[in-house]
Parts: C-alpha cells; sequence; structure tokens
C-alpha cells in the first residue's frame, strides 16, 4: 500500500489556489459560475484512493464544487482540464509531469 504524504492543509491550499487563480471548470465548460468563493476539490476522493498532492486538487468555485460532491461533475473531466492546462500525465494512480510543460512554480 502506497503511504500517504502528508501536507499541510494551508500549504497546499496556497499552491492550489497560486497555480488556479480561478474556478477551471467555469472556465473551461462555459457554465458561468455563481459565486466568487473558490474551494479546492480532491477530483480523486481521499476515500477512493486520492492524496493531498495538488496535481490531485482543482479549484473551484462554491456553486460548481457543490456540483462535483454530488456527483454531478464527471471526475475525469478535472483530470482532463488539469492535464490540458498543466502538462500533467496520470497513468494509473500516479501523477506525473511531462518534463516540457512542468510549471516550475509548483
Amino acid at each position: 500500500m502506497k503511504q500517504r504524504e502528508i501536507i499541510d492543509p494551508r500549504v497546499m491550499r496556497w499552491v492550489v489556489h497560486e497555480r488556479d487563480r480561478a474556478c477551471l471548470y467555469g472556465l473551461f465548460s462555459g457554465d458561468p459560475c455563481r459565486s466568487f468563493a473558490l474551494h479546492g476539490h480532491h477530483w480523486v476522493k481521499r476515500s477512493q484512493g486520492g492524496n493531498d498532492d495538488p496535481r490531485d486538487i482543482i479549484t473551484l468555485c462554491s456553486y460548481h464544487h457543490d456540483l462535483a460532491e454530488k456527483n454531478l461533475i464527471e471526475p475525469h473531466i478535472f483530470k482532463d482540464i488539469l492535464a490540458s492546462l498543466y502538462g500533467y500525465e496520470y497513468g494509473g494512480s500516479d501523477v506525473q509531469e511531462t518534463q516540457s510543460t512542468r510549471n516550475p512554480g509548483l
């Protein structure tokens, strides 16, 4: 079993919000945000093997976060958004970055 790395939630929140700076689902889907409050969303739930790696978390407004928590937005959409924006490659349960598109701020 893979050991989870402990990341201070305040640090994780800062890294993810600095990276995204907006509700990425609202930007990519064209579905307007109905809130300015931003939340970090684990697109793979921890109970299903997700972790606190910022590459497994996407920033959503509270409206889209609520839809995601109710499973009204397919989780693979978040993976596709993060992969297209930041060059992350997702294979199995491992997350990898492509060398050519790595964001040096992470």
